[in-house]
């Protein structure tokens, strides 16, 4: 139910063996803003304690990250707040992050079927993401939902676009 949203940079390219580790820190007083917070991981101690040495340097404690992916097109970073149901975007500049915001919330939304529409609850449990080749994010709920979700590559948080594709 905690976690925190990190980045990783190699010291050489290919090689996970060695580098810095970061973790994003909202901006307090602007959290559509945020900066990438080196988090000491040198030893094994560090290695084995990330989550508590992030939170130590500042790092914003998401409720639950399960997944983060990059858009195809757009570049942005999406990540799933699973405990809590949300899905976020932003933009990587760097060192620091901008456009930090929800893109899909824990509410209602409308979807269409064979019949007409009806009015289906997100809730919790978005774990997995994937993009596709035209950038429609594909969602995949678990904890009783089952259900897989598409974004439209249109969709945004003041207009939804949404579909349920399956059960499982």
């Amino acid at each position: 139910g905690t976690g925190g949203v990190y980045k990783f940079i190699a010291d050489n390219k290919m090689d996970l063996s060695s580098g810095t580790l970061y973790v994003l820190k909202r901006d307090d007083s602007d959290p559509s803003l945020g900066t990438w917070v080196i988090v000491p991981n040198s030893t094994k101690e560090e290695m084995n304690t990330t989550r508590s040495m992030a939170a130590s340097v500042g790092g914003t404690d998401w409720g639950g990250c399960e997944d983060v992916e990059i858009h195809p097109i757009t570049g942005q970073i999406y990540f799933t707040e699973k405990g809590k149901g949300d899905t976020w975007r932003f933009t990587d500049n760097g060192m620091t992050v901008s456009g930090v915001e929800k893109f899909l919330t824990n509410q209602d939304y409308l979807v269409d079927h064979s019949t007409g529409s009806v009015q289906e609850a997100w809730r919790t449990g978005n774990d997995n993401l994937t993009f596709d080749g035209q950038g429609n994010l594909w969602i995949l709920q678990d904890g009783g939902r089952n259900f897989i979700w598409m974004a439209h590559a249109d969709h945004t948080p003041a207009n939804p676009h949404l579909e349920i594709f399956m059960t499982t």
